[in-house]
């Protein structure tokens, strides 16, 4: 990687461990003799066992760093896979779905299931809580219970709620991957941000310091450093890695080697990589859907790719017999039925005739009357003569109705009463047309598209949090001087200002 915004892709980062139980046999074999003393020689073992203990039944807060799509989010979205980035790298792969021993790499044991809204509301599908004892035992009769792989214990604690979810077999067969497809449906991801020469100084890096220049040069491509941060030394010469309490972010740097065979010349500076678990279900317009991400441990038989699951329909012919997957994360979204891509919107504005003068019509996104606006009735044309057209309006739930929208350029100052400024969210600036029955949201979706540019902005978004942790202080500092009163008064302060990006 040697260019800003870099992505690699990286088939997995396996664990040098994966969860499970080990047994550490140290043997010490002694031979001689003492003179004048009884020595006898023989073979010393000593064992020590250790367990290495990993998620399995749920995830700690904060595991998940984004879903796609976006959790209750209703968009243009046709023909994605749904998956889910998780910010440990080895997650995927810290055990496996195979049962015995597999003949090359171990698959994940994480899948992303998706489900249509009618799937998910079927019959013989349910969500449900257990607790962690009822998963130990392997269910095969169906009339004990679902139909579940088993989970060895591992000092779980047995009263510990779990989030099971409960399919029919044929529904299960049909969503779940096969054992072939996991090894194609999780990776990793690391973004590259940028490189630094820094010469010998790679051999003067002690930990607790950074190298001259680095600093500066992660600012200038949107990478915030706070004052806290700590640069841990993986091994000398090798890789950095950079942290802070007070951010979630993580950075790696990496040693560049010379060419030549040298000492390193450069460093690499790059994102903590992410893995990212994929759907094998291609999602499709106008459809409402429910994503969970499930554990496969144990699902699928090593030395059987054919017998995916344990369920096949030749020694199992019940379809509707139930099968429990254990659910780790879970969230919804819609696909919106019409298309949002910009080229087909900015088509249809000129593609369509006009409707037949003095008819009202909603045709697709657009409230026209005809090309002659004076002919609408009264309440219509006094909003189209400034500027405003109604367009179909999709709320965050789901529904639809139809508000007024325009744009900054109007003829003539518009007669809006809004509530005081600044507001927290765009909703806010709605404003209600009364008289008409409708929304009007041109002032909200002003507001959401500055914020949107604002935060897409890394330098005005880093002014920003200088500004917050500038402001934090100076309220610290009050406070102390507050406590103080009875001491000299220090040297007076300027005020803390907001960022010029954030005033403009």
């Amino acid at each position: 990687m040697s260019s800003p915004d870099q992505i690699k892709f990286v088939d997995a980062h396996h664990p040098p461990l994966e969860s499970g139980t080990y047994s550490i046999v140290m043997d010490q074999q002694v031979e001689g003799s003492t003179p004048g003393r009884e020595f006898k020689p023989g073979l010393f073992s000593a064992t020590a066992t250790f367990r290495v203990l990993g998620p399995r039944t749920s995830l700690a807060p904060g595991t998940v760093s984004s879903t796609f799509p976006p959790p209750a989010d209703d968009g243009d979205h046709d023909g994605v896979l749904p998956h889910v980035e998780l910010r440990r790298a080895t997650l995927p792969w810290e055990r496996h779905a195979e049962r015995g021993e597999p003949g090359g790499t171990r698959a994940p044991w994480l899948a992303v299931l998706v489900l249509t809204e009618e799937e998910a509301t079927g019959p013989r599908v349910a969500e449900a809580q257990v607790k962690r004892g009822a998963l130990s035992a392997r269910v095969d009769d169906p009339a004990v219970g679902p139909l579940f792989p088993g989970l060895s214990d591992e000092e779980d604690d047995p009263e510990q709620v779990v989030q099971v979810l409960d399919l029919p077999r044929r529904l299960a067969d049909r969503l779940l991957p096969r054992l072939p497809e996991l090894r194609y449906l999780a990776h990793v991801r690391e973004r590259f941000l940028c490189r630094v020469p820094i010469g010998a100084q790679v051999e003067s890096l002690d930990e607790g310091s950074l190298p001259g220049g680095l600093q500066e040069t992660l600012r200038e491509h949107g990478a915030h450093l706070p004052a806290d941060c700590v640069v841990h030394v993986e091994h000398p010469g090798g890789e950095w890695r950079i942290d802070s309490p007070s951010t979630e972010r993580a950075l790696y740097v990496e040693a560049v080697a010379d060419p030549a065979g040298g000492p390193p010349t450069h460093l690499d500076v790059v994102d903590q990589a992410r893995s990212v678990v994929l759907s094998h279900r291609v999602v499709q317009r106008g459809e409402q859907y429910r994503a969970f991400l499930v554990s496969v441990e144990g699902r699928y038989d090593a030395s059987d790719p054919v017998q995916d699951l344990g369920l096949d329909p030749s020694t199992r012919p019940d379809p509707d017999e139930p099968v429990r997957l254990v659910i780790l994360h879970r969230w919804s979204f819609s696909v919106s039925q019409d298309s949002g891509h910009l080229a087909r919107l900015l088509g249809e504005l000129v593609a369509d005739a006009p409707a037949p003068v003095g008819a009202w019509s909603v045709p697709g996104r657009r409230v026209r009357y005809g090309r002659q606006p004076s002919l609408a009735p009264g309440p219509i044309r006094d909003l189209l003569e400034v500027g405003y057209t109604a367009l179909e309006h999709r709320m965050r739930e789901g529904s639809r109705l139809v508000s007024w929208y325009r744009g900054p350029l109007v003829p003539r100052e518009p007669r809006v009463v809004l509530p005081e400024l600044p507001v927290e969210h765009g909703d806010a600036l709605l404003v209600l047309d009364r008289e008409r029955g409708m929304l009007d949201v041109s002032y909200a979706s002003a507001w959401q598209l500055g914020r949107s540019l604002a935060v897409a902005n890394p330098n005005l978004g880093l002014a920003l949090q200088e500004w917050k942790t500038a402001r934090r202080h100076e309220e610290g500092r009050m406070e102390a001087e507050a406590r103080a009163a009875h001491l000299p008064p220090g040297a007076a302060r300027g005020a803390v200002s907001l960022p010029a990006g954030v005033k403009d």
